[in-house]
């Protein structure tokens, strides 16, 4: 029978300790993290898995509270914190060795059921990531009689396997409650987040009625939890974080390309995209009297003025003032040829013009500071590969990509000598409709029709794709007048129908896939089109700062949730 008088004190080794032992403890509620890893596999997901959730918490939590009370109601403290089979003591105490073989066999079971959810759960992790190509597409596959990601599985167990012999049990829980603790951080972070946007497919059908106190206590509570667990499972824990972070960037950042970042939901698009034809200041950087050309037939279409830059490139030991003083007592023939071709190009009498020539050590710094100099909306660059193993758009072309605060056209091929059609492959994000009014620019000047193409997924319900097809319907209306029409294609692959609907056209145009801040220059998808089609390729890269307005929204956001919660509270009381 139980001695209340067991129970004084509470707690004999104060406070310290209960949280020391819940971050220890904290892998019990590991259920959780499972439930929403196989949340794809469950029927009804809207009613069933809150219901799990819920439900997993309040057993787990009133079962394990009841044992402790049976245990440390039955056991001496001084033989409670020495024995490691508690159960196993308090059976024999209430039934004998009957007990004892009933409390093992019943551990046996727990083991073997928890093992099975949590290669059930751990699986399906890397063939999620092998769909996203994170991972390569091994993991995917399906076996043909039992319908489940069995390679997965197979690695899964090997994996579990191994860390049993590596770590004791003590080493794994703390491991374990570890990433479990940084999962939850993360989990709760991304509900405030996703709470506060305004994306257009997050529409959950339950919704924490306490947000945001539920979140921010989860993130505090985690947080304080993490350094009393000790050190060695918090660094083997960032040392994990640190090599998918390689992995991350060695596999698979040429091949997964995420459709959001963190940035851009706080953010919301607050910089609109260009609707109305204000004037538009061109940046060409010229190095090759042969290839610019195009380019400046190009921004000679696109903008009202056009600043023609050659950037000569000074070596580092020798001093820009030197290079100047060389350079105009003897002027280099290549720069004469430019100028003049870049004279020749401007062919519409009503744009300024403006040719400069520069000196500095890196030819990428140049251009972005000559482009702040001079002001201008727009870069346009062409595209020089390496070779078809690299396939970018150069090496200076990728650093003005990547740190360049202007909007950026790059140029694969050569201008038709006459436009008729231009092909714009449309997805109704930033880059895509910067795109397209940019494609009604070149229009406006040759008189080209333009064909908005959509691609949507076959697998999308029939409220998204008629979501989808009202955004191409809307991006090809025009008070203008401009001669645009639209195609909606169902297809698996983008770029198969892209590149098959390019034959038709003179030129493609392109918004760049690729995310703020992303490291790969350009996204996958352009980078496939430019490569793999004859037809002249456009692709745009709109410039979208972090803007003060984009700041200020973020702490007004918070302070909305804030005043929301006050109200709430006020309500209640």
């Amino acid at each position: 029978m139980l001695d209340t008088s067991k129970f004084d004190p509470f707690m004999p080794y104060g406070y310290s300790s209960i949280l020391a032992t819940t971050g220890l403890i904290f892998i019990s509620y590991l259920g959780i993290t499972q439930l929403a890893a196989i949340s794809e596999e469950v029927k009804d997901p809207s009613k069933n898995l809150p219901r799990a959730f819920i439900a997993s918490v309040a057993s787990v939590t009133l079962l394990y509270t009841g044992v402790m009370i049976v245990i440390n109601g039955m056991l001496p403290l001084e033989k409670a914190i020495v024995t490691s089979t508690p159960l196993v003591d308090v059976a024999d105490l209430m039934a004998g060795s009957s007990g004892q073989i009933i409390i093992v066999f019943a551990g046996l079971l727990a083991t073997i059921s928890t093992a099975n959810a949590a290669i059930l759960a751990s699986s399906r992790f890397p063939f999620a990531m092998g769909r996203d190509d994170l991972m390569p597409k091994w993991f995917v596959e399906i076996h043909s009689k039992y319908d489940t990601p069995y390679k997965a599985i197979l690695v899964t167990g090997f994996v579990m396997l191994l860390l049993l012999l590596l770590f004791n049990v003590e080493q794994l829980a703390k491991l374990g409650s570890t990433f479990n603790i940084l999962i939850f951080v993360l989990i709760n972070l991304s509900a405030v987040i996703l709470r506060r946007s305004s994306m257009e497919w997050y529409k959950p059908t339950f919704k924490d009625p306490f947000y945001p106190l539920t979140q921010i206590i989860g993130i505090l509570g985690s947080l304080i939890l993490l350094p009393l667990i000790g050190l060695m499972p918090l660094a083997f824990a960032l040392a994990v974080i640190a090599a998918g972070i390689a992995w991350y960037m060695v596999y698979g950042k040429e091949k997964a390309i995420p459709k959001y970042n963190v940035l851009d939901l706080i953010e919301n698009t607050v910089v609109p995209v260009e609707t109305t034809y204000e004037k538009i200041k061109v940046l060409v950087p010229l190095a090759n009297p042969e290839h610019e050309k195009d380019l400046l037939k190009l921004a000679d279409k696109l903008g009202d003025e056009i600043v023609g830059l050659h950037v000569i490139r000074v070596p580092g030991q020798t001093s820009l003032l030197a290079a100047q003083e060389a350079y105009h007592e003897n002027k280099l023939q290549i720069n004469s040829e430019l100028e003049r071709k870049f004279r020749e190009c401007i062919r519409l009498p009503e744009h300024k013009h403006e040719y400069i020539v520069a000196f500095d050590h890196s030819v990428s710094n140049s251009i972005m500071e000559q482009s702040e100099i001079e002001k201008v909306t727009l870069i346009v660059m062409g595209w020089h590969e390496v070779d078809r193993f690299h396939p970018s758009a150069g090496n200076v072309a990728n650093k003005v990509l990547t740190s360049a605060k202007k909007h950026i056209v790059i140029l694969k091929g050569y201008m038709p000598p006459e436009i008729k059609t231009i092909l714009v492959a449309f997805n109704a994000k930033d880059n895509s409709k910067y795109c397209l009014y940019l494609a009604k620019r070149l229009a406006m000047t040759t008189g080209a029709q333009i064909k908005l193409l959509r691609i949507i997924n076959p697998d999308l319900s029939a409220e998204e794709k008629q979501e989808k097809i009202k955004e191409a319907k809307e991006a090809a209306l025009d008070e203008e007048g401009f001669n645009v029409v639209y195609e909606i294609q169902e297809k698996y692959s983008t770029e198969d129908a892209i590149l098959e609907a390019a034959n038709e056209h003179d030129i493609i145009m392109i918004g760049d896939s690729s995310q703020r801040f992303k490291r790969a220059f350009l996204g996958t998808l352009p980078q496939r089109i430019a490569r793999h089609t004859r037809k002249p390729v456009i692709i745009v890269k709109r410039y979208k700062p972090l803007s003060k307005e984009g700041i200020s929204s973020i702490f007004v956001k918070i302070n909305s949730v804030k005043n929301r919660f006050l109200r709430k509270l006020k309500l209640k009381n």
